[in-house]
């Protein structure tokens, strides 16, 4: 039971990979209408989101391994879940600033 945490945000992850591997190959369709809403370009848009989501994914992975790790190390679970938690929570804001910036870096949107 103790890797179950790992386990789950693996397949989130994964989940979430494929979904950007769709929405990079161009699907515009697959982007909820309020983020893609002012889009002039639809397949380039979905690309560069389908980049973003595929960063953020990197986010509950990078929790995942840590997990994995400490729990081989240490028997203290409580432990563990808080330092996975909070660098889920770290990791997500780093990946999705990283992501912001990757989607915007070559279109005159950002200002």
């Amino acid at each position: 039971m103790e890797y179950a945490y790992s386990i789950c945000l693996f397949v989130f992850a994964a989940i979430l990979y494929i979904y950007s591997l769709a929405v990079g190959k161009g699907r515009f369709n697959m982007i909820p209408r309020e983020y893609a809403a002012h889009a002039e370009d639809k397949e380039g848009y979905a690309r560069r989101f389908g980049k973003v989501v595929r960063i953020v994914c990197l986010s509950p992975v990078i929790s995942g391994v840590l997990s994995l790790i400490l729990n081989l190390i240490t028997d203290n679970t409580d432990i563990v879940i808080l330092i996975s938690v909070i660098t889920l929570i770290v990791s997500f804001i780093i990946c999705l600033a990283v992501g912001a910036g990757q989607m915007y870096k070559d279109t005159e949107e950002r200002g």
